[in-house]
């Protein structure tokens, strides 16, 4: 009963603090798309997962999703929790399967892990998104990149490429973003467990 109710005072406490950071507006847009952002919202499911395991992860995650589609609709908070669940996941299960390697190696090649399944997980969802769900985006995405990095986009299939090409640069790097500010801390998180 007494880890149920750590997981669960975690997972509020994390998932909190992942809506303060999201509303406090520390944010950054990605230059060639500017309508993605860089932000911090996603390291409390970091710091869950590192501290908490897998399920606190994915509550922390979800009260994330749950609050921002309350307030902003379903499709962009949506798209941020299939990026954060897919960030999750990659990560432990990297740390599962090389559990074995020295303490450097293993953390590094788990985000490179987080880092890959984000991507193409990503890019699958924005493939969907672009082309069946709301192609108006992939108008609006091509004139952001046309007009931010001055490409003459040839047609709808190069304009596609190349917008999945530039969300997954911001995937990847988003992913070492989320990751990163909580390696230093990892062996003292896993230690406190609050």
């Amino acid at each position: 009963m007494q880890e149920v109710s750590k997981l669960v005072a975690g997972a509020a406490i994390m998932g909190s603090l992942a809506v303060v950071l999201t509303f406090a507006g520390l944010e950054i847009p990605y230059p060639p798309l500017p309508y993605l952002k860089f932000d911090l919202a996603e390291i409390p499911s970091i710091v869950a997962l590192v501290m908490y395991g897998l399920r606190c992860s994915f509550l922390v995650a979800s009260i994330h999703f749950l609050t921002l589609a309350s307030l902003k609709g379903l499709l962009g908070p949506f798209m941020k929790f299939l990026a954060v669940i897919s960030t999750i996941i990659g990560f432990y299960v990297g740390e599962r399967a090389l559990g074995s390697l020295a303490p450097k190696a293993l953390v590094l090649l788990s985000m490179l892990i987080a880092m890959i399944v984000r991507t193409l997980v990503m890019t699958v969802a924005n493939y969907v998104l672009l082309i069946w769900v709301s192609p108006g985006y992939l108008t609006f995405a091509m004139e952001c990149l046309s007009n931010v990095l001055g490409l003459n986009i040839q047609g709808e299939v190069h304009g596609l490429i190349l917008v999945l090409l530039f969300t997954g640069i911001y995937n990847a790097i988003h992913t070492i973003m989320s990751i990163v500010p909580v390696l230093p801390l990892m062996r003292i998180l896993r230690r406190v467990r609050l």
